[in-house]
C-alpha cells in the first residue's frame, strides 16, 4: 500500500510539472524505418512513414521479432516507435524542411535493441559539415532497451544556420529543397542509426523536454520503490524460513520426558556431535598455545627430581639409623 501511494503521488507531480508538445509547433515527425504512420499514445503526435532520407540506407523492423516485442523499453510510453530504425553501412543523412527564419529544436530518438554493452555502436551527428554531437553511445548513456532522446536547439536566420551560442554551421542547408542536412556519421563502431525524428518551431523551452525528463525520473523512482519493496519481501521470506527451520530442528517433545532423556537426545543428535567436536578443537588449541620454553623447563625440573629422589631416600634412611643409636 505504501508503494502504491508513493507511485500515485509521483505520477501527479510529474503530470503537473510536464509540458506536452504542442501540435501546432511540429514541423515534421518521422517514424524512421517504418512504412506506415504511427500515432503516439502519449501525446497524440502522428509520425509519418519514413522519408526525407538519403540513399544507401537500410531499415530494421523489430516489430516482427517476438522476443524483442516482449521486452519493455524504458523511459517511454511509445514502445513501438523505438522498435523500427534506419541505419547504414556508411554515413547517411536526412534533409528536414526549414523554410522560415527562427529558432528550432531537433529531437532525435534512439534506442539500442541489439548491443547490451557500451562502446559497441558509436557515431556522431552533424549539421552539414559541422559537428554537433560527437560520439553518441546509446548504451553508455541509458543502457540497452531504453529511450534516449537528444534535444538540439538551433537558429535559422539570414540564410544561415547557427547553433551552440551562435556558432555558424558550414553547408548545413540544402538550398535545393530548403532543408536542414542532419548527418549520422560512422566513426568505426558499427552502424549509425536513428529511430525517430521530430522537428519543432521554437526553442527547447517550448518542447516537451521537461516532460521527457519527468518521465525518466518517474520511471527510475518507480523502479527504485519496487526494488526496495522486493528486497524487503526477500528479507521477510528469509527470516521466516530461518525461523521455521529452527523450530523444526529441535524436538521439543523430548524435553517433556525428563531432563536426562532430553540431554541424551541432544548428545546423540548432530548438535551433540557438534558440541563434542567443538570441545576437541578447543582442547587442541589450548595444547598448541602452550609455551614451548615453559614446557622444556618443566620437563627438566621433573627429570632433576627423578634423578635426585634415590639420594634423598638414602640420606633419609641414614639419618633415621643414627638417631636410633643416639637414643640407645
Amino acid at each position: 500500500m505504501r508503494v502504491q501511494i508513493l507511485l500515485l503521488a509521483l505520477t501527479i507531480i510529474n503530470l503537473v510539472s510536464a509540458i506536452p508538445l504542442r501540435q501546432d509547433k511540429i514541423v515534421v515527425a518521422l517514424d524512421c524505418g517504418s512504412t506506415a504512420p504511427y500515432k503516439s499514445s502519449s501525446d497524440g503526435i502522428t509520425y509519418t512513414a519514413d522519408n526525407l532520407y538519403t540513399q544507401n540506407t537500410k531499415i530494421a523492423d523489430y516489430t516482427y521479432n517476438q522476443s524483442i516485442m516482449k521486452k519493455t523499453i524504458k523511459y517511454t510510453d511509445d514502445q513501438q516507435l523505438y522498435k523500427t530504425e534506419r541505419h547504414s553501412d556508411e554515413n547517411f543523412a536526412y534533409s528536414l524542411p526549414v523554410k522560415e527564419f527562427g529558432t528550432y529544436t531537433l529531437i532525435l530518438k534512439f534506442c539500442e535493441l541489439y548491443f547490451t554493452e557500451p562502446n559497441k555502436r558509436v557515431f556522431s551527428i552533424l549539421f552539414g559539415d559541422s559537428l554537433v554531437v560527437p560520439e553518441v553511445d546509446i548504451v553508455k548513456e541509458v543502457g540497452p532497451f531504453a529511450a534516449y532522446d537528444l534535444y538540439i536547439e538551433f537558429e535559422y536566420k539570414s540564410d544561415q544556420l547557427f547553433y551552440h551560442n551562435g556558432k555558424a554551421c558550414e553547408n548545413a542547408l540544402d538550398t535545393a529543397h530548403q532543408g536542414l542536412i542532419v548527418e549520422f556519421r560512422k566513426i568505426g563502431k558499427d552502424l549509425p542509426k536513428v529511430d525517430a525524428i521530430v522537428l519543432i518551431k521554437g526553442g527547447i523551452a517550448q518542447s516537451n523536454y521537461d516532460e521527457y525528463q519527468a518521465l525518466i525520473r518517474n520511471w527510475n523512482e518507480e523502479a527504485s520503490l519496487f526494488s526496495e519493496d522486493e528486497q524487503f519481501q526477500k528479507l521477510e521470506n528469509l527470516r521466516k524460513k530461518i525461523k521455521d527451520e529452527f523450530d523444526t530442528s529441535i524436538d521439543f517433545d523430548a524435553y517433556n520426558k525428563s531432563k536426562f532423556e532430553g540431554i541424551i537426545n541432544i548428545l546423540l543428535s548432530w548438535k551433540g556431535y557438534l558440541i563434542l567436536f567443538t570441545l576437541i578443537i578447543f582442547q587442541f588449541c589450548l595444547f598448541c598455545s602452550e609455551d614451548p620454553q615453559e614446557a622444556k623447563i618443566d620437563r627438566e625440573r621433573r627429570y632433576t627430581d627423578e634423578v635426585q629422589s634415590p639420594e634423598k631416600k638414602e640420606h633419609s634412611t641414614t639419618s633415621k639409623g643414627e638417631s636410633k643409636k643416639k637414643k640407645q
